[in-house]
């Protein structure tokens, strides 16, 4: 038959006696909470109350047996209640059933744990559905008979431990499947940079190469006022025979052992970050100055706007032409660029759409030689797995490179023809993930 919790039982709750009165606490009566509802049976409780308390406020003493249900939070996964061993008084968010027959006392604990879904239908609220005493009592209960209570309740017994196990086993793989796709990515950009992504090609023109157009071009810009002769540095890694690993750059000879962290093809070359790129480090004008800020029309990004391998359309603030003309020098970063965060959030790269200025939490980075962006698509995949090789102190709330560390990051490079495979590889694969 179908039934209301009141029809087959009694139901109170208790009160909160004022803290202020040391007369209604550190007695010897057990006072019930709904956390304690967790557990299947409360044996004892942290605090206690007086007698005192039970004449002069609404909390009532319920016996051993009395079914305790929470009534706020309830309804997530499963149902909080509890069963009292010990002679005890509750809190008014918790709700006392005493069942007029003691025989059927498990059955209506097992509905109340594992009968979540008709609670929750009572429960209102949201992200912690409430009950209310009124609710409670007319929550509709499918009661069968006496002997069939007895073989609900043993098989339930019987395999609730097993649900149990499993659904912590399916919790586990659901928390594997939802970082899964990450694992994967990061799994695609360590093979990409070791040259195991997609195969080498005999023809291609080795990365060697596009390193002496590099520095052709740099040269080029040197005598065209556009960049300082230290800044022509050969910072390939020399490689050989394991007692041939050197680095040339300035004064400096090291063993490069040290620092190559996995080998790579043939037709690769390991080269200084700072030797493939012209970077840039973006500024935050004056905070107090609204000349900085009112009216503003350029688009001003800060990491915020930024999302990892994301292509940027606006931005949550602009600044003004003065701060065009005076903190940025006129110089705006054009459409197409890449730029990378590189204190606290480290690695992040996004590509602009639009033309904009940034922060000096961001770098701008332009490839020497780059005709099809190929450099550049393949920096956007590769920086964020790359950056995190660099050396880096704490900071505040996190890490940061700065000018030297960016310079030095050590960038597997591999022939241009195979950076356009090994990007579109990337974006295949990823597009099934």
């Amino acid at each position: 038959m179908w039934v209301r919790l009141e029809d087959i039982a009694f139901v109170g709750t208790g009160s909160t006696p004022d803290r202020s009165n040391s007369g209604y606490y550190g007695g010897t009566i057990p006072w019930v909470n709904s956390s304690l509802t967790q557990n299947d049976f409360i044996c004892e409780t942290p605090e206690c109350i007086t007698e005192k308390a039970i004449e002069e406020t609404s909390c009532r003493i319920y016996p051993i047996g009395t079914l305790i249900v929470a009534m706020y939070g309830q309804g997530k996964t499963r149902g909080q209640v509890s069963e009292l061993k010990i002679v005890a008084a509750t809190n008014q968010a918790c709700a006392a059933i005493n069942v007029y027959e003691s025989n059927i006392n498990s059955y209506v604990k097992l509905f109340f744990k594992y009968n979540y879904t008709a609670i929750r239908k009572e429960a209102a609220g949201g992200a912690q559905p409430n009950l209310n005493l009124i609710k409670i009592k007319k929550i509709p209960i499918p009661l069968p008979p006496l002997s069939e209570q007895q073989r609900i309740v043993a098989k339930i017994e019987e395999l609730m431990p097993l649900v149990e196990e499993y659904d912590k086993a399916q919790t586990g793989l659901d928390a594997l499947n939802a970082k899964l796709p990450e694992v994967l990515k990061k799994s695609i950009l360590q093979e990409a940079i070791q040259g195991r992504l997609v195969a080498q090609d005999a023809s291609d023109e080795p990365a060697s190469a596009l390193l002496q157009r590099i520095k052709e071009e740099k040269l080029r810009l040197v005598k065209e006022g556009k960049l300082k002769k230290k800044d022509v540095i050969d910072s390939t890694i020399f490689r050989g025979d394991d007692n041939k690993y050197f680095e040339k750059r300035g004064k400096a000879i090291a063993s490069i052992d040290d620092e190559i962290p996995f080998e790579i093809p043939d037709s690769w070359e390991w080269v200084r970050f700072g030797s493939l790129i012209n970077m840039r480090i973006g500024k935050t004008p004056p905070r107090g100055d609204v000349n900085f800020w009112s009216n503003g029309t350029t688009p001003w990004i800060s990491i915020s706007d930024m999302s990892d391998y994301g292509i940027i359309k606006n931005t949550k603030e602009q600044v003004s032409d003065f701060a065009i003309k005076t903190a940025f020098a006129n110089s705006i970063v054009p459409a197409g660029t890449l730029i990378m965060s590189f204190k606290l959030t480290v690695g992040r790269t996004s590509i602009l759409d639009i033309d904009a200025v940034h922060n000096e939490a961001i770098i701008s980075i332009k490839p020497y030689v780059d005709s099809d962006d190929s450099l550049r698509d393949y920096l956007f995949y590769i920086l964020p797995l790359i950056s995190n090789f660099g050396d880096s102190k704490d900071a505040i709330k996190g890490k940061t490179l700065n000018s030297t560390s960016l310079f030095n990051l050590l960038i597997p490079l591999p022939p241009l023809a195979e950076q356009r495979r090994i990007v579109n590889a990337i974006i295949r694969l990823w597009q099934v993930l």
